[in-house]
């Protein structure tokens, strides 16, 4: 598997894109992982219910869908319990394409929205330049 990421996107959630394959054919998946332990909601499940996925690419809206969602109760050192969250979504290669093309990506992945940065857009566009 190839990945381009992790990238945060707020203060306890972060995302990635991988490469891998499937029956010999390529797929790409993206993964938002939410670690509770890292913010003040820990113990809250905040994308059980909610976990469709939009992203803004140059002012162009395009819905991804709701993926899958996969969650745990973790235990941190000091026997704390927080929510470990991970989402993920199938994409066509031609979406991850585009998704790196774009000068300006914004998303909303449940209720928490995000703007990618402009070196996160550089190492998602080298990592399609590489593997698309």
């Amino acid at each position: 598997m190839i990945t381009a990421g992790p990238f945060d996107i707020s203060y306890a959630l972060s995302w990635d894109v991988n490469k891998g394959t499937s029956d010999g054919d390529s797929v790409y998946l993206i993964y938002f992982t939410r670690n509770g332990a890292l913010d003040s909601q820990s113990t809250d499940w905040l994308y059980l219910e909610n976990h469709e996925l939009y992203f803004l690419i140059d002012n162009q809206s395009y819905h991804v869908g709701s993926g899958s969602h996969d969650g745990n109760v973790m235990t941190t050192s000091s026997g704390s319990p927080y929510a470990l969250e991970t989402l993920s979504y199938q994409v066509k290669p031609e979406f991850i394409r585009k998704l790196s093309q774009g000068k300006s990506i914004s998303g909303r992945v449940g209720s928490t929205e995000f703007t990618m940065s402009s070196e996160q857009l550089s190492i998602l566009e080298k990592f399609v330049s590489r593997h698309l």
